[in-house]
């Protein structure tokens, strides 16, 4: 028997299924909540998630190297007077989001709930 609020919802009835993700190391966040880790910088996660999921096969590792360009360029969307972004980047930067917001849901979907012991099924 599963022990009371020990279960998640789907990943599809989550807001990571709903409306644009502006930032995209939000995903990572995601995947390694689901691990149990949490960060306080923007940076930290994107490193995190190089080491539990780009390293070990876990997910693409395109989406590690998406993470930090999507850094990189917020930096200088943020910092400098001319970012040097052009439509075409935005469009794909876009696509790519999309696509490791797809995997993330797919991935937590197929994983157990967060912290709930193992039930005698597991065995």
């Amino acid at each position: 028997m599963t022990p009371p609020n020990c279960s998640l919802p789907p990943a599809t009835t989550t807001p990571l299924s709903r409306g644009p993700i502006r930032r995209p190391s939000l995903l990572a966040e995601v995947l390694l909540d689901a691990l149990g880790q949490s960060f306080s910088s923007h940076r930290a996660p994107i490193s995190a998630y190089g080491q539990e999921f780009a390293k070990t096969g876990r997910l693409d590792a395109r989406f590690h190297r998406l993470l930090i360009a999507a850094f990189e360029k917020r930096q200088q969307a943020d910092y400098l007077p001319q970012s040097g972004l052009i439509a075409a980047d935005v469009a794909a930067l876009a696509n790519d989001i999309r696509q490791f917001r797809s995997a993330t849901v797919a991935w937590l979907d197929g994983q157990p709930p967060k912290f709930c012991p193992p039930t005698s099924d597991d065995d």
